[in-house]
């Protein structure tokens, strides 16, 4: 009877798809409470508008009438802070007016003003948690340490969910539609696995979106390049602006009544309350705008009241991408329900984190198990192929 002893496998760890688990585990373990601490505060920014109207509801009780002038906006503004100057108004339909103010000590000031009734309530609820949601998720408060660190960690989602991606891409066999779809026939430890690998798929374009843009937005901060967004702060935040003379309030009003006039579809306006040029400015956006950073613009000269229209898509080529670069970061670009989606998938990252050290501590587990079991040995007969499965029973001789 002769005996053949099949050659050693090669090592389990000089598999691709192991070094690919290990290197999505690494970064995980690594850099998971970041990405998740940077998902929770970039989905509450994403979300600022929704949450910001309904902390801050228009009471329909309080004010009756018609709309008042940005005139009457700009006095109720002036007489809740005597002592700053206000730089912007900003509307929104169906919301109350915000209005941004600059102290002399160089603090901002915000204040919403009801639009029938003139009543400025102050700075709006929610806005303070925004703000530092804001400034965390930029830079960690680290100045442009900290912006550069969000950029890295962009990076490393971009590893995350590309090893991710490619981890589930190989457990559904090469079947990209397969990939978000979990089986559900699983129990214990594998079904977790699959749900964890499924709703990642699922998610994977808006992390590879997420992690591309914020690696640009990132990095072109710590470089100061600006991307061309209109004249509000890169995620609607407080203007940041020079202080030239004051406009008469009058002339807001003229502008205000051919904007309201001559725009069909306005959702959002800001306007400028001084004078640049010999004329007063205000950008917008109507209901044809393709995303939020969007801004059309109109200029009136003072002295004649002509207006002159500057649309957005007339602007370069350059700029307009430039501009899209942040609705693509928060989702918004597609719509109202591309920012939830994008919001969800910011919020899942920490639960990415618990689920994907969960699997993990069980394997461990389960591979310490299996390393007390008894080793076996295979051997095959003269002739047989040696790429056949193996049998299952500890060794095979022939006679």
């Amino acid at each position: 009877m002769s005996r053949l002893s099949v050659p050693a496998a090669p090592p389990r760890s000089a598999r691709p798809w192991r070094v690919w688990r290990r290197v999505h585990g690494l970064i995980a373990l690594a850099a998971g409470l970041w990405l998740g601490l940077l998902g929770a505060t970039g989905a509450i920014v994403g979300l600022r508008e929704p949450l910001l109207s309904a902390l801050n509801p228009v009471d329909a009780r309080r004010g009756a009438g018609p709309a008042l002038p940005p005139s009457a906006i700009l006095r109720a503004a002036r007489a809740r802070y005597p002592d700053a100057a206000v730089v912007q108004l900003e509307w929104h339909r169906g919301q109350r007016w915000r209005v941004y103010a600059r102290r002399s000590s160089g603090a901002w000031a915000m204040t919403l003003v009801d639009p029938r009734s003139g009543d400025a309530s102050g700075e709006p609820r929610g806005e303070r948690l925004v703000e530092a949601c804001l400034v965390l998720h930029r830079g960690l408060f680290l100045g442009k340490y900290g912006a550069a660190c969000a950029g890295w960690s962009s990076v490393l989602l971009l590893m995350l969910a590309g090893s991710g991606g490619y981890l589930r891409w190989r457990a559904s066999r090469g079947r990209i539609r397969r990939m978000p779809w979990p089986r559900w026939r699983l129990s214990g430890r594998a079904r977790w696995t699959e749900l964890h690998g499924a709703c990642g798929s699922a998610l994977l374009p808006a992390y590879l979106l997420i992690a591309v843009t914020g690696l640009w937005l990132a990095f072109a901060s710590v470089r100061g390049v600006a991307a061309h967004a209109g004249i509000a702060a890169a995620a609607g935040g407080r203007p940041v602006h020079a202080r030239p003379a004051a406009a008469n309030p009058a002339d807001l009003d003229r502008l205000w009544r051919s904007l309201r006039g001559g725009v069909r579809g306005l959702r959002e306006a800001h306007l400028l309350p001084f004078v640049q040029a010999g004329a007063v400015s205000a950008t917008y956006l109507d209901r044809h705008s393709p995303h939020e950073r969007a801004f059309d613009r109109v200029v009136m000269d003072v002295p004649s009241g002509r207006l002159h229209w500057q649309p957005f898509a007339g602007l370069a080529a350059a700029k307009r991408r430039a501009a899209a670069i942040y609705p693509l970061h928060a989702g918004s670009y597609f719509g109202r329900a591309g920012s939830w989606v994008f919001a969800l998938a910011a919020l899942c990252l920490p639960l990415f984190l618990i689920s994907g050290v969960a699997t993990w501590l069980w394997r461990r587990r389960a591979g310490g198990r299996a390393s007390d079991r008894p080793a076996t040995s295979v051997t095959i007969a003269p002739g047989e192929r040696r790429d056949e499965p193996p049998d299952r029973s500890p060794s095979r001789t022939c006679g």
